[in-house]
């Protein structure tokens, strides 16, 4: 019995140690609280990413997290994006997309200058309206 508790507990251990490999927060607090709206059983929280104050709908299954509108009057800067091709955003055509691998994203004081982000380019992928909330893209277990 004692075996079995040590191989579950150095396994736990093992996972731990790799869940957020290449992602660092900056903060010295140990916890925070986020502020969040819920919205048809969906939550949406704000942040801001590149000096933007965005609603980002938090899906922990999404692959990456993903831009797809922005505020009325403003825009995004990103550095060196590249241009990539993705599929399953409800199409079976594949839609163009940048890919920005360091980007500054601000989570209630937390912040981290590694987030990588999709921006899609496609206008016609928009949740917001369906919502009746602003919603300017997806956050996914990379937040965690």
């Amino acid at each position: 019995m004692k075996f079995i508790f040590f191989l579950l507990l150095t396994t736990a251990t093992s996972i731990n140690s790799y869940c957020q490999d290449g992602f660092v927060w900056n903060s010295k607090k140990s916890k925070i609280e986020i502020p969040f709206q819920l919205v048809a059983n969906l939550i949406i929280l704000p942040i801001e990413i590149n000096d933007v104050k965005l609603n980002m709908l938090l899906d922990t299954g999404a692959e990456s997290s993903m831009l797809f509108s922005l505020p009325e009057n403003d825009s995004i800067a990103f550095t060196h994006p590249k241009k990539i091709m993705i599929k399953g955003l409800g199409s079976e055509e594949p839609i163009e997309a940048l890919y920005a691998a360091k980007n500054n994203v601000n989570i209630s004081g937390y912040e981290s200058a590694t987030f990588p982000l999709l921006l899609i380019l496609d206008q016609d992928v928009n949740i917001s309206s369906r919502l009746g909330v602003e919603v300017n893209g997806i956050l996914n277990n990379a937040f965690f």
